[in-house]
């Protein structure tokens, strides 16, 4: 008999890493534009040089990793005795562009699908992927991302039959 088990936990991002990259862009040529301003208003410009190091210092703090840092949540996915379920994770505090600390709360489960004897691994992993889709278009998600990526790359090769019970 399987015990439970968490098989994977699936990040959710205040933004995409596009989007990210694309914001910090965006940040960074807006600093380099008011350095320029200032520097040419100074009667002591610093080096072009030190500028551009003050730049990047600034971003570096300002827009920390993405894998970690935009972090707001997950999703984590248990198995036990033919039951798939997901539970959902979120940051307590008001989503920004400068959230840093963060309180996770459990927010109960979004998903739960059960598995048949008949059904393949391949179906069972096509069903929560379903389910993962399904939780994307909610209301709660809406400008936030769900990077499945590494499951699903991961759970195409998993025996989610063992996995649930229904082969030993």
């Amino acid at each position: 008999m399987p015990i439970d088990r968490t098989v994977t936990e699936i990040p959710i991002y205040r933004t995409s890493l596009r989007e990210w990259c694309e914001e910090r862009r965006t940040k960074e040529k807006k600093m380099r534009r008011e350095m320029k301003r200032f520097h040419a208003k100074s009667p002591w410009p610093l080096p072009a040089s030190a500028s551009d190091k003050a730049v990047d210092a600034a971003l570096a703090h300002e827009h920390r990793g993405w894998y970690y840092n935009e972090a707001i949540g997950w999703i984590r996915v248990h198995v036990s005795h033919q039951q798939i379920w997901g539970e959902l994770f979120l940051c307590k505090e008001r989503v920004s562009i400068n959230l840093r600390h963060k309180n996770f709360e459990l927010q109960g489960k979004v998903f739960e699908i059960g598995t048949f004897a008949k059904e393949s691994s391949t179906d069972i992993f096509n069903h929560v992927c379903q389910e993962l889709d399904r939780v994307k278009n909610e209301r709660w998600c809406r400008g936030r991302h769900i990077d499945i990526d590494a499951f699903l790359a991961a759970g195409a090769v998993m025996d989610w039959r063992t996995l649930t019970g229904l082969e030993a």
